[in-house]
């Protein structure tokens, strides 16, 4: 990007060279001692927030004039605000680019200007919220030694002050971290469209993502799929096995179907998820009015569910077809066959206690419900269980306790794999979580008496390495490649830009692509014909066009009236010059990282 560009970057979202995240501008003051210890500096970063110190030299724009000392600080200012916004729910994947700095104040603050990662529709506050805190917390690391309560109250102010707002106001969920997470790893581009739906990928190769959900699945099946009464009475009813519930309005209803079905019974809204509201192993009336009353706290909808024997397994399948089984087991502890119980869980709180908060699992219980349910797992707290054995300290694996994941796939009996596959497209959906209660997943399902207890069409996916494989997998049922059409830039005065963008998207419409072409005259599609559309400028039109699943291919004919500091796309597949002399080195960087600029 050309010197003189860099105080024009606007604060609206688009590309530059050199980053593969759309970028604003933020603006932050920072204060050096006169002896800046990054050594310090980063042991207070690897303690206090879980950041590791980085071997790469900090981004700096060429002319920006920071020193040393300056750059090094500065840079940490955006790798830290880049790390815990990323713990907040907001995607963004690389640190930045260090612009320019301004002259000191009274105070020996001295103002920065970067360009960071941003996101449509996203607060832009979140980042200038994020660098003012870094900036003001690493010059405090800079000058206070570190001791157990300062990073303590440096974790507290991160989370009160930066995660727990910046959460608040964010429109997406976990679930939708790991999937572009592993999208940028891929190099495919990604854009959010607004409460919390991103696209990943451009026009025909384009798919869009909410959470766990993604575009195959029908409106009407996701109905279905989120009221357990439907899909249990239509899975039924098409020869799936599943468990037999009945409807229980209240409490006198919920102990009279406990007993009709046989203990032990499950009682549960019939509308929640991630195991809200959910009881299970309940064996008297009283045990049901109370599971009916945790569950009547969230739901006016009440079920009550006979209890198949086992464990719950969930079956992720994509696009029709299993592509990961775990075992979710409770809240447990594993032992090691040198440890008591109650050793592994203090062990277990002492390795979680030296992580940031916001790393942190579930704590792990050591109270009268954990004892309980060791108790009835035939454990007890002075016991020492042999290497490799889990000793639950929950009845079941909730969001609000937390549990254990065990990953099953290859040892998934093939019919088990069918099952939730037919049970998947039953209910219309190409995408689901199928729950499966079994004793034996290595088992087919007619044998054991397994039974389907829930499908989930937006299954959740928590931002962890257990999910890792499951978001590569994800993504290699979605994508080939990259998700990328070609797109084509002719640069160049009119006529002579118009013209030659007309014969390449000639040319490339001969090869098979649906390709538009962008010129000073509006859009246009394949066959010649206008697109109306309501974007004013070229750079608004191509855009738009990247959003459209019929586009497979796009040229766009820009002169130098036509280039702003940023642009819609973050690559261009073949630079054209229809005149004489060099493009803009916008351009020219952008097309390198595909091919070489091309003379026509």
């Amino acid at each position: 990007m050309p010197a003189d560009q860099t105080s024009r970057i606007p604060e609206t979202v688009g590309y530059v060279a050199g980053h593969r995240q759309a970028v604003q501008t933020v603006d932050f003051a920072l204060a050096l001692p006169q002896r800046v210890d990054l050594r310090h500096l980063d042991a207070w970063l690897s303690q206090a927030l879980g950041i590791t110190p980085s071997s790469d030299p900090p981004r700096v724009f060429a002319s920006a004039g920071f020193s040393p000392a300056l750059a090094a600080v500065a840079w940490r200012v955006l790798r830290v605000a880049q790390e815990l916004l990323s713990y907040a729910r907001v995607p963004v994947f690389e640190p930045g680019t260090l612009l320019a700095r301004g002259q000191a104040d009274t105070d020996g603050r001295i103002p920065v200007r970067a360009l960071v990662p941003a996101l449509d529709y996203y607060p832009r506050q979140a980042h200038l919220t994020a660098c003012a805190w870094a900036a003001d917390t690493l010059r405090g690391m800079l000058s206070t030694p570190l001791s157990a309560e300062a990073i303590a109250r440096v974790q507290t102010l991160a989370t009160e002050q930066l995660l727990d707002p910046v959460r608040a106001r964010v429109p997406a969920g976990d679930s939708i971290i790991p999937i572009l997470s592993a999208a940028f790893k891929r190099d495919i581009p990604f854009r959010h469209l607004g409460g919390g739906v991103f696209q990943l990928g451009q026009g025909s190769r384009a798919r869009r993502v909410s959470r766990g959900a993604v575009d195959d699945d029908q409106a009407l099946a996701m109905r279905i799929a989120g009221n357990k009464v439907l899909t249990v009475n239509l899975l039924g009813a098409a020869g799936f096995p599943v468990p037999e519930q009945r409807v229980s309005p209240t409490e006198d209803a919920a102990v009279a179907n406990a007993q009709a079905l046989g203990f032990p019974a499950v009682i549960k809204p019939a509308d929640r998820e991630r195991g809200e509201g959910v009881s299970v192993d309940i064996r008297t009336p009283e045990q049901a009015r109370e599971g009916w009353q945790a569950a009547a706290a969230l739901s006016q909808l009440i079920l009550v569910e006979q209890q198949i024997p086992g464990t719950c397994h969930r079956l992720s399948v994509i696009r029709g077809k299993v592509i990961h089984v775990t075992r979710r087991l409770p809240k447990s502890v594993r032992g090691d066959g040198r440890h008591s119980v109650a050793e592994l869980i203090a062990l277990a709180n002492r390795e979680e206690a030296a992580k940031p908060p916001w790393q942190r699992l579930k704590p792990f219980p050591d109270d009268a419900l954990a004892l309980a349910t060791m108790q009835a797992a035939g454990f007890e707290r002075g016991q020492v269980p042999a290497a490799g054995v889990w000793v639950p300290l929950r009845p079941k694996q909730t969001s609000d306790w937390g549990g254990v994941v065990e990953h099953l796939t290859a040892e998934t009996h093939p019919d088990n794999l069918e099952l939730a596959e037919r049970a998947t497209a039953s209910l219309g959906l190409a995408n689901a979580g199928v729950d499966l209660i079994s004793v034996d997943i290595r088992r087919p399902w007619h044998e054991n008496g397994a039974a389907i207890n829930e499908i989930n069409y937006s299954p959740q996916l928590s931002p962890s390495a257990d999910n890792l494989s499951l978001t590569e997998r994800i993504l290699d049922r979605y994508f080939d490649g990259d998700g990328r059409i070609p797109v084509e830039v002719v640069y160049g005065g009119e006529p002579s830009a118009a013209q030659a963008a007309l014969r390449r998207q000639q040319a490339l419409c001969e090869t098979g692509l649906s390709c538009f072409l962008v010129t000073g005259e509006g859009s246009f599609a394949p066959d010649g014909k206008p697109v109306q559309t309501t974007a004013g400028s070229r750079l608004a039109m191509a855009s738009a066009l990247l959003l459209r699943p019929e586009v497979g291919a796009l040229v766009v004919a820009l002169d130098a009236s036509d280039l702003q500091p940023t642009l819609p796309f973050d690559r261009i597949t073949v630079l054209h010059s229809a005149t004489p002399g060099p493009a803009p080195s916008a351009l020219e960087s952008l097309a390198q990282a595909i091919a070489p600029t091309a003379a026509m």
